[in-house]
């Protein structure tokens, strides 16, 4: 008995080590600078602020394709060569298809930025655009930044040396679309037909040993259903991106496993596609080094998710249906055409002096990181943001109708509070001018977020709240699950008065001087509402 009890004590020693060291090992995604959040126009050499894959509208672009690139100066032209021929052939047939180029350079140390820059110049591209990192943080954090600023209907990355043809594309979308359930689905170009030809069998006995060795692993690991995990021709629908892409955690090479798994997690359907594919000599991978880092990031997914250090957000319509709302009017800054905000350079910012009293992240728990993290985003955006007695929890936002609706001219000042358990419980929120609308309550300002189906997720940040939540819940108000039930009744039985009453409420009480003069005074705590939240225990446990 004495042994086992030595033996048990021993084994949880190795385990609870194993832990620590997987904790340790574990990713963390890189939040982007406010300088990688801008693009220089090809054509005007305007500075622009990237689109975002939650506010763009759906409709705007058919295909986008997100190219990550590092140090691929020499490569990089041929493979938009041909991405451009296929695109402009593809528009000839379909006048109605549209596309855009969005390249993400990866910190290249090397002339890349400026060789795409100049590739879109020479060939009138204004659909291309290229993000550039100010340091490298890997092909997954490329791909997932790219994306994350997508406007297509279909986003598709490939990479950058052009193995892949580019045509295939094709047979790719047309195989997703089969499989396409209420607007999800992924498409995996897959090179596993290619196994016994020459192509594969030519490569180095090395190569192919850890090709092979990386499958079992795989399976192993319980992934068996995918033939070809690490093929650079992937396609996702718009809403499958939303669903997967602000979940990742991986940066490195092994990013495609996560993106798989959490599409299976989330039931959303996936199709291998043959394509075909050459090798091309230039490859950055190290493969030695590099095989091995992916099995251990592969061990730290696998144990990451098993043990609940990362959480797998729950398969709901968070974004909604894809056609969200496009971020215009939300901002003071002007938009183009496309919905992308031109950047406002202002030196009096209120940021320019919050940074240097900002402490350091790593003396900081992860909520009190987080909280910080955000909120300088906000600050760095082009809202109106006025903290509170200089406290990060507490600020107000200024809050413009989106277009396009009743709410159009609309200003207001809308008053946050952040928990200490923030992002694991949501923000409140309340309205300080009076607004009409069926879910928000008419005299306290607190909104109902119910409408969005548990839409809150510690993946989001506060420039979700102002692009996607806010604008959603004007443009489609919800009149069964009312707090302003006159408001509701009118919606439901005269649309027409409805929007009247609404823009008659907009002139008296949504203007800059009332949103300037409104106070708290018939707000109390009770009343702002959360966007939606974990429990207490559930925030507790989520806490690094």
């Amino acid at each position: 008995m004495e042994y086992t009890t030595i033996l048990l004590l021993v084994l949880l020693f190795l385990l609870s080590l194993f832990l620590v060291t997987i904790f340790i090992l574990a990713p963390s995604p890189r939040h982007s600078l406010a300088i990688e959040d801008e693009y220089e126009h090809p054509i005007t050499s305007e500075r622009l602020h990237h689109p975002s894959l939650f506010t763009a509208p759906a409709q705007s672009v058919t295909t986008s394709l997100i190219v990550p690139a590092y140090n691929e100066k020499d490569r990089i032209v041929g493979m938009l060569d041909e991405a451009l021929l296929y695109f402009v052939d593809r528009k000839k047939a379909q006048p109605h298809y549209t596309y855009e180029i969005v390249v993400v350079d990866d910190g290249s140390t090397d002339a890349t930025t400026k060789v795409v820059q100049l590739w879109a110049k020479r060939n009138r591209c204004e659909d291309c655009r290229v993000l550039t990192f100010v340091r490298n943080r890997g092909k997954g954090g490329a791909v997932t930044q790219g994306m994350l600023t997508a406007r297509g209907e279909w986003i598709l990355f490939a990479d950058a040396d052009g193995a892949a043809k580019f045509s295939d594309l094709d047979k790719l979308e047309s195989q997703a679309k089969k499989i396409l359930k209420d607007g999800l689905a992924v498409g995996i170009g897959s090179r596993a037909h290619m196994v016994n030809t020459e192509a594969v069998v030519k490569r180095s006995l090395i190569r192919n040993f850890l090709m092979h060795s990386f499958h079992t692993l795989l399976l192993l690991l319980g992934i068996h259903s995918i033939k070809d995990t690490q093929c650079g021709f992937k396609l996702l629908s718009r809403r499958a991106a939303q669903s997967i892409i602000p979940n990742m955690h991986v940066e490195g090479f092994i990013f495609d496993i996560e993106m798989l798994l959490l599409a299976s997690w989330n039931k959303i359907p996936v199709i291998e596609v043959p394509i075909n594919w050459h090798e091309v000599p230039g490859t950055k991978m190290n493969l030695v080094v590099d095989s091995v880092k992916m099995a251990k990031d592969l061990v730290v997914i696998r144990t990451c998710y098993a043990v609940g250090f990362w959480q797998v957000g729950r398969f709901v319509h968070r974004i909604g249906t894809g056609a969200t709302s496009n971020g215009e009017g939300e901002r003071s800054s002007s938009s183009n055409k496309t919905g992308e905000k031109r950047v406002k350079k202002d030196e009096n910012h209120p940021t320019h002096s919050f940074v240097r009293k900002a402490k350091d992240p790593r003396n900081m728990s992860s909520p009190r990181r987080r909280i910080e993290t955000d909120v300088m985003k906000l600050l760095m955006s082009d809202y109106e943001v006025t903290l509170v007695n200089d406290n990060m929890q507490e600020f107000y936002v200024r809050f413009l109708g989106p277009k396009d609706t009743p709410f159009a001219t609309g200003i207001w000042k809308v008053h946050v509070e952040l928990p200490d358990q923030y992002p694991y419980k949501s923000p409140s929120i309340g309205f300080m001018n009076k607004i009409f609308h069926p879910n928000i309550d008419e005299l306290s300002g607190s909104v109902c977020l119910d409408v969005i189906n548990q839409t809150w997720s510690p993946m989001f940040d506060m420039i979700n709240i102002f692009e996607v939540f806010l604008p959603q819940l004007l443009r489609y108000p919800n009149p069964t699950d009312p707090l302003n039930g006159e408001a509701a009744a009118l919606l439901m039985r005269e649309p027409t008065a409805y929007e009247a009453k609404v823009r008659d409420y907009v002139t008296r009480y949504a203007t800059k001087e009332a949103a300037d003069a409104a106070t708290e005074d018939s707000e109390s705590n009770d009343d702002m509402s959360s966007v939606g939240s974990f429990s207490e225990d559930e925030a507790k446990d989520m806490e690094l």
